[in-house]
């Protein structure tokens, strides 16, 4: 992702409650790891209740979401919160900029979260498959 460089090499992503600013979730992305395992791999080996949601979702015809992409371990967050809080209303909105928001995650967290979570943010077309 070249027009966000990280000094480092090291991106801490969040998601935070709009309401209370809860941080439900922190997690790396993996920069130091020496071993074959992908974010997504590993958050879900922490919270093995997601593993079994992920993968069907990701094995979707109609998603195109690649298991090794930052975007999986976005995926695996995003339903992470949805299961463990579900919305009062039945539905939640996500809202994020155009370093996040790509129409293939959007309907990927459409699918795992059963139509209960909507994106909005600006969509850049030349990220296609980031």
């Amino acid at each position: 992702m070249p027009l966000k460089p990280d000094k480092f090499a090291i991106r801490f992503y969040a998601v935070v409650g709009w309401r209370s600013l809860y941080i439900h979730a922190l997690w790396d992305n993996g920069s130091g790891n020496t071993t074959a395992t992908t974010p997504a791999e590993r958050y879900t080996r922490l919270f093995p209740r997601l593993r079994q949601p992920l993968y069907n979702v990701l094995n979707q015809g109609e998603v195109h979401v690649d298991p090794k992409t930052p975007s999986a371990l976005w995926l695996a967050m995003i339903a992470h919160q949805t299961l463990l809080l579900p919305a009062e209303n039945g539905r939640r909105l996500l809202v994020s900029d155009n370093f996040y928001t790509r129409h293939t995650l959007a309907k990927a967290v459409l699918a795992i979260t059963d139509g209960e979570t909507r994106m909005l943010g600006t969509v850049r077309q030349d990220w296609i498959g980031v």
